[in-house]
């Protein structure tokens, strides 16, 4: 009974330092866009009007991003997506095709 508890305990460990690790791994890419982020002095000026927030910027910019998906997803709808992925990713793939030496993407992408 007690090897059992011992591995379950083990089990709940090696858990608890996933979470961890991953918890980490989240935490430095906040701290990289924070970075990034500061570079923009608007964004640095509302953040000290905000005290007591960390990582202001991020979470402005993340929650921007969120509501401008779910106006374009409610307020244009599916067709809008579905014109984005068939009209716009199409043409970018053309213009790095024809930028590439290969023949056979051209072939793909400028008869698509």
């Amino acid at each position: 009974m007690a090897a059992a508890t011992e591995k379950s305990d083990i089990g709940e460990l090696k858990a608890r330092l996933s979470a961890l690790k991953e918890k980490a791994a989240a935490l430095e890419q906040v701290q990289k866009a924070d970075a990034k982020l500061s570079a923009y002095p608007l964004l640095v000026q509302l953040e000290e009007k905000v005290p007591g927030v960390p990582h202001f910027k991020v979470a402005l910019i993340g929650g921007l991003a969120f509501m401008a998906v779910l106006f374009f997803y409610f307020f244009m709808g599916m067709k809008f997506i579905c014109d984005m992925t068939g009209f716009a990713y199409p043409t970018y793939m053309s213009f790095k095709a024809i930028e590439t030496e290969d023949k056979e993407d051209d072939k793909q992408w400028l008869t698509y």
